[in-house]
């Protein structure tokens, strides 16, 4: 997705193949939810329709033979029929012969007609909740039709040709065909949810949008390394790390506490200690036993410290040799 000067926004058909491709599984998940809320609705929840249907056979003459323009006035009057079926005398004499509880007009809409091209049977079609119900509405309605139909269009012969049947299905609502299209359904309000937010977002994500967008070239990129102690996750260029794949940070030695009363003792202390209690050999000495506080600057002062008290031992001892060795000189020569 571009936008170029004029604020048009160009769609790159790839990009967007990509980025459903990538998003299937949401996508798939969206679709399931639509249809396990729709089978769940139509097969538990919704009212189960039931239907059952009876025909009408209507002929004006008894001839056997028939012309073109006898078929066409068929034609008509078989249209005219299936008016007649739902108007409101044929209607009214059907809720008082089977005494139901509802109106005229809820009555016409549970009931249906149709009729074959070229054919002078009427199919007539009436659902209810109750499969008991549907046929003796449909019985009753065939039988007040037919009469009322002679009454009106003066037919000769206007005849049932089956009274209707206790249907053992359901006809609607069909359970497979409606959750089939709350998939359909659902797989594109999916695919509608992330095209608009794709086309929505406008964050930078990369060095890559930054040059599309700003037309500003990159010279470098920084890496980001960061952590979050509370919840234990690292991110490493931008990407969650779990802490545990991370190196871990060398941990301080532990200082034991003081005993109470007892004053602190500083490195520079302890170190002329040591220099106290070195021998002679202590120069040597302190090199071989390694500073536990790994200080240089400690090590540094008790080198000079050890070879100044060296010195200072054998020039008091050389003075020493010198004065016996002079005076052993003197007495020497006063015996001679």
């Amino acid at each position: 997705m571009e936008k170029n000067k004029n604020e048009v926004i160009e769609i790159d058909i790839k990009q967007i193949i990509m980025l459903l491709l990538s998003k299937a599984l949401y996508i798939g998940i969206v679709g399931v939810v639509f249809a396990i809320f729709a089978f769940t609705y139509f097969k538990f929840v919704a009212q189960k329709q039931y239907t059952s249907s009876a025909q009408l056979y209507v002929m004006n003459t008894e001839s056997d033979t028939l012309t073109s323009s006898d078929i066409t006035v068929y034609n008509y009057i078989t249209k005219d029929c299936m008016e007649i079926i739902t108007t409101r005398p044929v209607l009214e004499k059907v809720i008082a012969e089977l005494g139901l509880d509802m109106s005229v007009g809820t009555l016409k809409s549970k009931i249906s007609a149709s009729n074959s091209a070229n054919s002078r049977l009427i199919t007539i079609t009436v659902s209810d909740t109750s499969p008991v119900m549907a046929k003796r509405i449909v019985d009753s309605l065939s039988k007040a039709s037919a009469q009322h139909i002679k009454e009106v269009t003066k037919a000769e012969f206007v005849n049932p040709v089956f009274d209707g049947e206790v249907a053992t299905a359901p006809s609607s609502p069909n359970v497979m065909r409606n959750s089939l299209i709350a998939l359909i359904l659902g797989l594109a309000v999916g695919c509608a949810i992330v095209v608009i937010r794709f086309l929505l977002d406008d964050s930078i994500k990369g060095a890559e949008d930054v040059e599309k967008y700003l037309g500003i070239s990159v010279i470098g990129t920084i890496p980001l390394f960061g952590e979050d102690e509370d919840l234990g996750v690292s991110y490493k260029h931008g990407a969650k790390v779990k802490k545990s794949a991370m190196p871990q940070r060398p941990q301080r030695p532990v200082q034991r506490p003081q005993q109470a009363g007892q004053r602190p003792v500083s490195d520079a202390a302890r170190a002329e200690e040591r220099v106290r209690r070195m021998n002679p050999d202590g120069n040597a000495e302190m090199r071989r036993r390694p500073n536990p506080d790994g200080n240089a600057e400690t090590r540094r002062r008790a080198n000079s410290e050890g070879n100044g008290a060296v010195r200072r031992r054998s020039n008091s001892e050389g003075n020493a040799d010198t004065r016996r060795n002079s005076d052993s000189d003197r007495n020497s020569e006063e015996r001679r």
